[in-house]
């Protein structure tokens, strides 16, 4: 005898209280040993589609017989669990177990409200009598420490008394200490500030020498004569691109005109690099700019000053009124504008451009109009 399927795959219910199996499909009783297994027969079984077995309870859930172990463990609300609590036993349906918890079962944890201990519902009565048994006890013992803190009490107003004249004498004390702090303080201050002032002093004392300095070198007629000395270690640094260039003194067009200066590439720039000397001109920012016509209109003329009087090396252009080089400065330099390719380094040695180690450069800068 078989069951009407493979029992392995069958949702066939087995009798608690024996080995015997009933045929859900067939209602048949039958012994487990008394079923084989038929691979076709659980695949086609396990696509059947079925209703949940607490359909009666009210569970519409409809699947496959495959999928009906999972909607009972995950899904199933009409489906009875056993309460979360061992002690209970109390089995309800899922979707009734938080309401079970919260109200009906025994064994629910409450709070203690006198000892703030986790207790069973079932238990609290008795927990609190046993709770009042014991407060009892300890209202009987504090009789006898509120008479130790009466004696105490009397005890402490007569220290308390003692300890505010203490007291008032410490105030005073403060109160001096204080004003001796402040007084103190003020020294401090005047102190900490001397080291201030006297760097103030440095400083002030370093612009008035450089001011002095720039006097010595300055110009306020719009010409320049530019003494380089040192001549061989600074074309060696440009040549080594250490200090490619050099940069003049400022000097202006007059007391109140344009402030500039030039600079120099010892070993060429741009076109002019490694063949050249470069020779430019850079507007400055004074502090008459407020005052003076914008764009810098003025021709503005180079002169490599040949020693022996022979042959001086001379170039000169017209500032471009559309160039940045040329505009109000809103920095301390404008961009640098000249002539790249001003004199041949080989033209060096042919005259005395170089003497004793020295070059002079003259500008001269047009100051018609202004």
């Amino acid at each position: 005898m078989g069951c009407c399927t493979a029992a392995a795959t069958c949702g066939c219910a087995r009798d608690e209280t024996s080995n015997e199996m009933k045929c859900l499909v067939d209602e048949k009783n039958f012994f487990p040993n008394e079923t084989f297994a038929d691979n076709f027969m659980r695949r086609e079984v396990s696509a059947l589609v079925i209703h949940c077995l607490s359909i009666e309870e009210g569970c519409l859930w409809r699947g496959k017989v495959k999928h009906l172990e999972d909607h009972k463990q995950k899904e199933c609300k009409f489906l009875s669990v056993p309460c979360v609590y061992d002690a209970c036993g109390v089995m309800v349906k899922r979707a009734d177990l938080a309401d079970h918890l919260k109200k009906e079962c025994r064994f629910r944890q409450e709070k203690c409200l006198v000892c703030d201990e986790d207790v069973d519902h079932c238990r609290m009565k008795e927990h609190l009598r046993l709770n009042h048994n014991y407060l009892h006890c300890q209202m009987d013992n504090l009789g006898d420490v509120v008479d130790d803190l009466h004696h105490s009490m009397y005890h402490l107003r007569d220290k308390y008394h003692h300890l505010q004249d203490e007291h008032r004498h410490l105030q005073d004390k403060y109160r001096h200490l204080q004003n001796e702090q402040r007084r103190l303080h003020g020294e401090v201050q005047q102190l900490k500030e001397c080291p201030r002032m006297f760097e103030q002093g440095n400083q002030q004392q370093m612009q008035n020498e450089e001011y002095v300095r720039q006097q010595e070198f300055s110009s306020y007629d719009g010409q320049y004569l530019w003494k380089i000395s040192d001549f061989s270690r600074k074309r060696n640094d440009a040549v080594n691109r250490e200090d490619v260039s050099v940069v003049s003194p400022s000097f202006s067009t007059s007391r109140f005109g344009y402030k500039m200066c030039a600079q120099i590439y010892l070993n060429g720039d741009g076109m002019g690099r490694g063949t050249h000397i470069s020779v430019y001109f850079m507007v400055m920012r004074g502090q008459y700019d407020a005052l003076l016509p914008w764009p810098f209109r003025q021709k503005v003329t180079f002169m490599l000053l040949d020693q022996d009087h022979v042959e001086h090396v001379t170039d000169a252009f017209r500032p471009d009124p559309n160039s940045a080089s040329f505009q109000r400065p809103r920095s301390e330099t404008n961009i640098a504008s000249g002539c790249p390719m001003f004199c041949a380094l080989s033209e060096l040695n042919n005259h005395a451009y170089v003497r004793d180690d020295t070059m002079f450069v003259k500008i001269i800068v047009d100051t018609d109009g202004l």
